[in-house]
């Protein structure tokens, strides 16, 4: 079984967020989803300081990553609990918030993929930040 790793959780409207600020904590989630190959990817994008974000699949999560200037990585994990509701509650939200059609496309399609073919859950536990299980 996989296990991930957060700083934070937020409920809000049945979706559970689980919120990563830290660097250490997010690498260690793209290890355990993407494996060392992507994750080098990653890394190697943002220490050329380069910003972008990617939508992805983590077992039961929908998975929202962020590379920003100064700001380093962050992530999120939203669990939507196989309702299709809340992903379109969802979908309208971050249009409301300005978000672009693929990506809100992206999100509400990983939400019918998991409701469509589960997979094995994940674990997920909650460290605060600044703490960080690679120090």
């Amino acid at each position: 079984m996989k296990q991930y790793y957060a700083n934070q959780q937020n409920d809000s409207n049945g979706v559970t967020h689980y919120i990563i600020t830290d660097n250490n904590t997010a690498v260690l989630n793209f290890l355990v989803n993407l494996g060392d190959q992507a994750t080098y990817q990653i890394l190697l994008a943002a220490s050329k300081g380069d910003e972008f974000h990617h939508i992805g699949r983590y077992n039961q999560f929908v998975g929202y990553l962020r590379c920003d200037k100064g700001m380093g990585i962050s992530m999120m994990l939203s669990d939507y609990k196989n309702n299709i509701d809340l992903g379109l509650d969802e979908y309208t939200t971050k249009m409301q918030n300005g978000w672009e059609k693929q990506d809100r496309d992206a999100y509400i399609n990983i939400i019918k993929e998991i409701k469509d073919s589960p997979m094995e859950n994940a674990l997920i536990t909650v460290i605060p930040a600044p703490f960080s299980l690679l120090q």
